[in-house]
């Protein structure tokens, strides 16, 4: 279903996601699978993925509770400030595991997440689970937020 941004609560214009996507964010804490990585990352199937050119931007934040917003447009709109877009979601193993021990139903319960996308959820459920975030304009180069070539090497 695609949103209509303004009607009843609606955050985008863009997909209203966030329920599959609370079921493979449970799904994917239930494995184990991200267990010995630093980082985790949630990339859309449309997105090219470096992995190597993601140190850089992450090694800095190793051990901290941080997520890497990466979107500085409409920097008012709630929540205020910089944006996590969705083509590239950046989380340190320690602000996902905030999710564990009753925190993503914790998020799920206490936000109002049925007429948003699943970044905008994602955002703020770390913001309520005290993760912090980063901002960093240069992971995602994409013509929807912050448009780069192709041959940009830092995204």
């Amino acid at each position: 279903q695609i949103g209509q941004l303004g009607a009843n609560g609606v955050t985008t214009n863009s997909f209203l996601n966030t329920q599959i996507f609370i079921i493979a964010w449970k799904t994917l804490l239930k494995s184990n699978q991200m267990e010995g990585h630093d980082f985790i990352v949630k990339a859309d199937p449309d997105a090219v993925f470096f992995p190597d050119r993601l140190v850089g931007h992450v090694q800095q934040y190793k051990g901290q509770k941080v997520y890497l917003p990466n979107c500085n447009m409409f920097l008012d709109a709630p929540p205020a400030g910089p944006k996590l877009y969705g083509a590239l979601e950046v989380f340190s193993k320690q602000a996902i595991d905030l999710l564990l021990n009753g925190g993503f139903d914790r998020c799920t319960n206490q936000l109002n997440w049925h007429g948003w996308g699943e970044d905008y959820f994602m955002q703020s459920c770390m913001m309520m689970l005290g993760a912090q975030g980063m901002a960093d304009y240069n992971l995602v180069g994409d013509h929807r937020c912050i448009p780069a070539n192709c041959d940009d090497y830092r995204r």
